[in-house]
């Protein structure tokens, strides 16, 4: 029965996961579904190449501030990226696959480390990989379907991505403020 709690609260982090500031700020950047697709498929895969080994790093004392400070400033980089198109009215073309690999490797957020813990926790490699794999799944859904339900005209797109980009400015400068 508990295995069945992990998939379902697994399965929530996922849905969830789609809901970080960054995601929805790479969206408003990649705008294209395909490219939000494809984004969302290279997130996932930096998640579990990458992310997997670094997160169990976190346990070495030193190494949680160094991660947690690089997802940071990824963050802050994004979000700059967002205002400074948004302000001037230019639009930057960026990679979905490097950038959502990227993105997948460092920015890990509770929902990735919650989900590697119930995998460990669970004491059996296939219903680890299941519980990842759910994860996975979940996470690429949600990213792709958040990003093609956008209820927000065209021509509310610029004040649209000028608030989001400063909501995720100011939802990481808090949380890097409390890091220290």
């Amino acid at each position: 029965m508990d295995i069945i709690y992990s998939f379902i609260i697994v399965f929530i982090l996922g849905l969830t996961h789609g809901l970080d500031p960054d995601h929805i700020v790479t969206a408003r950047i990649l705008k294209k579904v395909t490219k939000i697709f494809k984004f969302s498929l290279f997130h996932s895969a930096g998640f579990l190449i990458i992310a997997l080994p670094i997160s169990l790093l976190l346990f070495v004392r030193g190494v949680k501030f160094i991660i947690i400070f690089v997802s940071y400033i990824i963050g802050i980089i994004i979000s700059l990226l967002l205002l400074y198109g948004s302000i001037i009215g230019k639009e930057f073309e960026i990679e979905p696959k490097k950038f959502g690999l990227l993105q997948g490797a460092l920015v890990l957020t509770p929902s990735k480390i919650l989900t590697i813990v119930l995998a460990i926790a669970s004491g059996n490699v296939i219903i680890g990989l299941l519980i990842i794999a759910i994860f996975i799944l979940t996470s690429v859904l949600s990213i792709t379907i958040f990003t093609i339900i956008n209820f927000i005209p065209k021509k509310y797109d610029k004040i649209t991505n000028i608030m989001v980009s400063i909501f995720s400015l100011s939802y990481i400068i808090y949380n890097l403020i409390f890091l220290f």
